[in-house]
């Protein structure tokens, strides 16, 4: 059965997968980090308020060589109030 399977396709036409990152906002609309405060606020808007004294979670903020904020993906999250990040 597997010989079936391989004459009715061949292994070179796989399916390619592509990751596209298109920002919706102009880059003069994106917010410019210019000091600490400016990075917490930013953050704290990015936070759910209702989660935030109950789960712990880890993100980063992705930002250019103007310091203009491109994104704050989370890196991990935890199930109670302990995220574990292990970096390699």
């Amino acid at each position: 059965m597997v010989d079936k399977v391989e004459k009715k396709m061949p292994l070179t036409k796989i399916t390619e997968v592509e990751l596209v990152y298109r920002n919706k906002l102009k880059s003069t609309e994106r917010p410019t980090v210019k000091s600490p405060d400016d990075a917490y606020r930013l953050f704290l808007e990015t936070w759910d308020a209702d989660k935030i004294e109950l789960q712990e979670q880890f993100r980063v903020m992705l930002l250019d060589r103007k310091m203009v904020a491109w994104a704050f993906p989370p890196l991990q999250q935890a199930a109670f109030r302990v995220a574990w990040l292990i970096l390699k």
